[in-house]
């Protein structure tokens, strides 16, 4: 009975406590690689698919690897790997740039932004176009 009390007290405290949680960056020394846009209309198509990217992926940064200490049902320590900014920041790089020039043309930011939207209809804006049109209205 006294073993049985002894076992139940700490299990009951590592219940109440709750996980420790730590968030490691990975390679927080990257710099940003060098990047040229064939045209300032591909330099606005990249950056308008990357910060969409970033707001509807946030966990996009999070590496596969995990750390975890578990007993039974309950995760005592949790420990994730994310990117630096630079380093999400090169990997996107790499994806978008296909025939690997240091040249993003308009056709490339275009297939970055559909590789995360595959079903969105894409509109091209141009400088001219309406205000129905750039709303998708």
């Amino acid at each position: 009975m006294k073993r049985t009390k002894m076992l139940i007290l700490p299990l009951m405290l590592m219940a109440i406590s709750g996980c420790v949680y730590r968030k490691e960056i990975v390679r927080p020394d990257d710099l940003r690689k060098p990047i040229n846009f064939s045209s300032a209309s591909a330099r606005d198509t990249f950056t308008c698919s990357l910060k969409r990217i970033e707001d509807r992926f946030p966990f996009d940064k999070k590496q596969e690897n995990l750390t975890n200490a578990r007993f039974l049902i309950l995760t005592l320590y949790r420990k994730e790997y994310f990117l630096s900014e630079n380093a999400y920041f090169n990997s996107i790089i790499e994806k978008t740039d296909s025939n690997k020039d240091s040249i993003i043309s308009k056709e490339e930011a275009n297939a970055l932004y559909k590789s995360y939207f595959p079903n969105h209809k894409y509109v091209d804006l141009q400088p001219g176009d309406g205000v129905f049109k750039q709303l998708g209205a």
